[in-house]
């Protein structure tokens, strides 16, 4: 059962475990403890450091040495100047031990890394490092961060700051690995790509729970089904199909389909009950899963493909377009093709499935069975659509993208 308020609804600060400066105690063995944020900010950057270099310790203040003086001529080539266009900030404030923040270093500021974030309100925010990564995205981001090398790149339209966020990284680690050129590179060109969104608007969303209805009666679900079957008839039309199951795969006897989600407009999902779905109703859902008028898409379609025979009992048809394999064709770096990342780091969609991803989860092999039918069943509805709408965004961004035609 969740509680009475989202994670969105919680202000951040309140979100944050806070630990001491006196049990992190970094402040006690280095000489300028504590920096404070500096620069003029006046082209709305704000950038987040991993930690204080020597130099930076030693003089109070952020890139005062090589690594620093590498990020500020990058910067140059683009014409900010860091000092008056940028402001700077530490997710690690005092300078570690060998240049070499823990987590708990990390957690320590993570509180005041935000405090001067929500107060600054930049249009472009860069992530220094795996440390500024850490230290923005959690306790937001549910499951484990992972490396700079699996964020960079991205220009995320982050929901909470309302703010274009572009994770790279560290100048230290750059200026460190000089048998490796290509890293400076990467990164002038990631910093080119991230300071071309200072002029881009940053985008409206509207709340997805509201955007899925939930179609449980057999008349609304008739209806619905019926006017995209003629609307298929005049124009060409794009489906993306979404199911939550009773496991991941559906060949074990006694499994079944919860609910089924369909989406053809961004802007609208519809999310129906499948086990109390009346025969007129599922011979609607048949008519619409097998027409040739209506191209099926889905993230890792195989699953639906799968579901739908061994279990409705017929093909899915025609089955056009697959959004994971298309994340693979366009980005193959391990961790990233998954639905929610792609959700996040293109829409700014974050965690909607955490508090349905336990009753998803299943012990065993692939045929064994989960606790599907434990969730909330409106949640689980809820999150069945916002599946099928971000899948829909998702590949008409991608159709956009690499200028591929479904017709």
């Amino acid at each position: 059962m969740s509680g009475f308020f989202t994670r969105e609804e919680i202000p951040i600060n309140n979100q944050i475990n806070r630990v001491s400066c006196e049990r992190c105690g970094l402040h006690l063995k280095c000489r300028n403890p504590k920096i404070e944020m500096s620069g003029e900010g006046k082209k709305g950057i704000h950038v987040i450091l991993d930690s204080p270099s020597n130099s930076d310790d030693e003089k109070g203040l952020h890139l005062s040495g090589k690594s620093g003086k590498f990020l500020i001529a990058a910067l140059k080539k683009l014409k900010i100047d860091a000092r008056k266009d940028c402001t700077f900030d530490y997710a690690v404030r005092c300078m570690p031990p060998k240049g070499e923040a823990t987590k708990m270093h990390v957690e320590a500021c993570t509180g005041k890394m935000w405090e001067n974030l929500l107060e600054v309100k930049p249009k472009v925010i860069l992530l220094f490092g795996n440390n500024a990564l850490e230290s923005f995205l959690k306790p937001r981001w549910v499951s484990t961060v992972g490396e700079m090398a699996t964020w960079r790149g991205f220009a995320i339209p982050d929901r909470t700051v309302k703010a274009w966020v572009c994770p790279m990284y560290s100048p230290k680690f750059v200026t460190m690995n000089d048998k490796h050129p290509v890293l400076k590179q990467i990164t002038q060109d990631d910093l080119s790509y991230a300071i071309k969104h200072i002029n881009i608007e940053f985008p409206e969303y509207i709340d997805e729970r509201q955007q899925i209805r939930i179609l449980n009666d057999e008349e609304s679900q008739v209806r619905w089904l019926k006017t995209l079957y003629e609307k298929s008839l005049v124009s060409e039309t794009v489906l993306a199909v979404d199911y939550e199951t009773t496991g991941l795969k559906p060949h074990a006897l006694g499994h079944q389909i919860a609910c089924i989600s369909m989406c053809y407009d961004e802007n609208e999902a519809v999310s129906m009950w499948y086990p109390s779905m009346t025969p007129v109703a599922r011979r609607w859902v048949k008519k619409i899963l097998t027409s040739s008028k209506i191209l099926k898409v889905a993230h890792n379609i195989k699953y639906e493909i799968a579901w739908t025979k061994n279990i409705l009992g017929y093909d899915l048809h025609p089955t056009t377009y697959c959004s994971m394999q298309a994340a693979h064709v366009i980005d193959n770096r391990p961790s990233i093709v998954g639905l929610k990342f792609q959700s996040y780091v293109y829409f700014g969609l974050m965690n909607y499935e955490a508090h349905i991803h336990p009753f998803l989860e299943s012990e065993g092999g692939g045929n064994s069975f989960n606790n599907v039918f434990k969730a909330p069943r409106t949640e689980l509805q809820i999150y069945n659509g916002i599946d099928s709408l971000t899948q829909i965004r998702l590949v008409n961004k991608q159709l956009q993208e690499t200028a591929y035609a479904l017709y």
